[in-house]
């Protein structure tokens, strides 16, 4: 078995589907997100692990998989890399639980898919304005 993540933008959110040894440290098979919950999206690092307090998931050196908490917010974490990640800031309103405020996830080509996920959410944006 091997690491596999697969990103996908589907017309209403960034889909994730984790499989193999993934799935088990991540302690999920799937993940959503709708582009109504993202507030912003980069390709910024994620360099500060002070504070970090893994819930549910795995943790071994910069390789950081499932749901963490630092300084009283949610985050959900799967990377190898921190350097190679797309970094989405969510809305913690949303439904459901544990409210989500940070999605960092690595994929081939960050700068690209942000520029997708921005294209995809700003039929969105100017529509709730």
């Amino acid at each position: 078995m091997a690491f596999s993540r697969h990103v996908h933008l589907s017309d209403e959110a960034v889909e994730v589907r984790f499989t193999g040894l993934l799935s088990l440290k991540t302690l999920r098979r799937r993940l959503s997100v709708p582009y109504s919950r993202i507030v912003l999206v980069s390709t910024e690092p994620f360099d500060d692990k002070r504070g970090l307090l893994r819930i549910a998931g795995y943790a071994l050196g910069r390789s950081l998989h499932g749901l963490f908490r630092q300084r009283g917010r949610w985050l959900f974490l799967s990377f190898e890399n921190p350097r190679q990640v797309i970094h989405l800031k969510l809305d913690p309103t949303g439904a459901g639980w544990p409210r989500l405020e940070e999605v960092v996830l690595q994929v081939p080509d960050p700068d690209s898919t942000v520029t997708e996920i921005e294209r995809r959410r700003m039929p969105r944006v100017a529509a709730a304005e």
